[in-house]
C-alpha cells in the first residue's frame, strides 16, 4: 500500500522538480529522489540529485541528513562542512545499495510540525544547507 502523504509530497515536489520520485524501503523507509537540484556558485559542481529519507512514521517522524548522487565541493575545492563522502551506508543497509558511495550532509532541522511541514518543506530546508557554506568561509 501507498504512503498518501508521500505520494502528495512528492507531488508538491514536482512543481518545482518535475523528475522527483520515491522508492519503497525496507522496514517503512521511503527514499526522496530529487534530480536536477542547481546548487549556488559556490559550488564546483552546477546541478546534482539530492536524497532523502522519509522515516517510519512520517510525518510525526521527519527527515533527518541528506545525501547527494555525486562529490560536491567548494570553488576552493575543499569538502562543505559536516558532509562525508561515501556514507551511504545507511542507504545501502535499507535497500539501496546503488546510493552506497553517496555524499552524506550531516543536516538537522530546526522546527518540524507534523501537520503542517511536507517533504516539499525538507527540500527547501536542504536548499538553505546549500546555501550556508558561502557563510562559513
Amino acid at each position: 500500500m501507498n504512503h498518501p502523504l508521500i505520494e502528495a509530497g512528492v507531488e508538491q515536489l514536482r512543481t518545482k522538480w518535475p523528475q522527483a520520485h520515491y522508492q519503497k524501503g525496507k522496514h517503512g523507509y521511503y527514499l526522496i529522489v530529487v534530480p536536477s537540484v542547481k546548487l549556488p556558485a559556490q559550488y564546483r559542481e552546477n546541478i546534482c540529485t539530492v536524497l532523502f529519507l522519509a522515516p517510519p512514521g512520517f510525518p510525526a517522524s521527519h527527515p533527518d541528513h541528506f545525501f547527494t548522487d555525486i562529490e560536491i565541493r567548494t570553488k576552493d575545492l575543499s569538502y562543505p562542512r559536516n558532509t562525508n563522502l561515501g556514507n551511504g551506508a545507511l542507504l545501502e543497509r535499507i535497500g539501496w545499495p546503488q546510493w552506497k558511495d553517496a555524499q552524506w550532509w550531516s543536516w538537522h532541522l530546526q522546527m518540524w510540525n507534523p501537520n503542517q511541514s511536507s517533504l516539499y518543506t525538507y527540500m527547501r530546508v536542504i536548499e538553505q544547507r546549500f546555501q550556508c557554506d558561502e557563510t562559513f568561509r
